[in-house]
């Protein structure tokens, strides 16, 4: 029971020191690494929490081309795209 409670403060305290950028695609192109398709206008990064919602609803979904790592992903409905890695 302790180890639960253990991982469970963990996570928190990562979710809590985390920044979260949310995909707002405002460049008009779908690169992921393309700082301006964030609402932080910098990609997110080992430390950061992507996520991805209802923000814009045509042609939403990032593209990833390479290696790129994230503390964790949220989407949150209603997001209209799909999370392509090609």
């Amino acid at each position: 029971m302790r180890i639960r409670y253990f991982v469970l403060s963990l996570l928190t305290l990562t979710l809590l020191n985390a920044d979260t950028a949310t995909w707002d695609k405002l460049s008009g192109n779908t690169d992921w690494t393309v700082g301006s398709n964030w609402s932080t206008a910098t990609v997110p990064g080992l430390t950061d929490i992507a996520r991805f919602d209802g923000t814009h609803t045509v042609d939403n979904s990032p593209v990833l081309s390479g290696v790129e790592s994230v503390d964790g992903i949220i989407v949150n409905n209603p997001y209209n795209g799909n999370l392509k890695v090609v």
